[in-house]
Formats: structure tokens, C-alpha cells, sequence
């Protein structure tokens, strides 16, 4: 009679927004996957290790928000201002190694 283990859910590091909720299935090589339940609503299929080790953080909405937030804005005068800060300082940099 084969004993059954139980199957512990992984605990995510601190800035992850998936929760683990159920185990799903074992691959080949194997390595357990899991049901985790992100922040934003959606239900992903995770791998275990990824979840501990901090490689996946969410099912792809921070990478969607930062790269929002990362954005220039459509404001002319201040990407023109932007860039002109940049000019400047490479001026200096010049300047300086002369």
C-alpha cells in the first residue's frame, strides 16, 4: 500500500503578489506546479521554485505597470527638457576630461 505525501504549498517571498492556492501536477522531471491566485484577480499555473525563489512576482500585470510608469510623457516641453538636462551634462562630462 502506497502512503500518500502531503503536499506543503510553497511560501512566496514578500514583494510577490501570487498566493499559492492548490498543487496541479508534477512534469516529467518532477517538479511541482501550482494554482496561485495573483493580486490583480487572475489564476496562473506556476512553478514552485519560482514562486520561492522570487523569479515569478505576478502574472504579468507589474511588468505591464512599470512599464507604464516608465513612459515619457506627451508633454512636448518636457521631454524636450529631458533631453536638453542630457546634452548639458554630457557638455560638462567633455569639458571635463579635456
Amino acid at each position: 500500500m502506497k502512503s500518500e505525501k502531503t503536499i506543503v504549498l510553497p511560501t512566496p517571498i514578500t514583494d510577490s503578489r501570487l498566493t499559492p492556492i492548490k498543487f496541479h501536477h508534477r512534469d516529467k522531471r518532477y517538479r511541482k506546479y501550482f494554482v496561485c491566485q495573483c493580486s490583480c484577480g487572475k489564476t496562473i499555473i506556476c512553478h514552485g521554485a519560482s514562486i520561492v525563489s522570487g523569479n515569478t512576482k505576478s502574472c504579468g500585470c507589474l511588468a505591464k505597470e512599470s512599464r507604464a510608469n516608465s513612459r515619457l510623457p506627451n508633454n512636448k516641453g518636457v521631454i524636450t527638457q529631458i533631453i536638453l538636462g542630457i546634452k548639458r551634462a554630457r557638455k560638462i562630462e567633455i569639458y571635463h576630461m579635456i
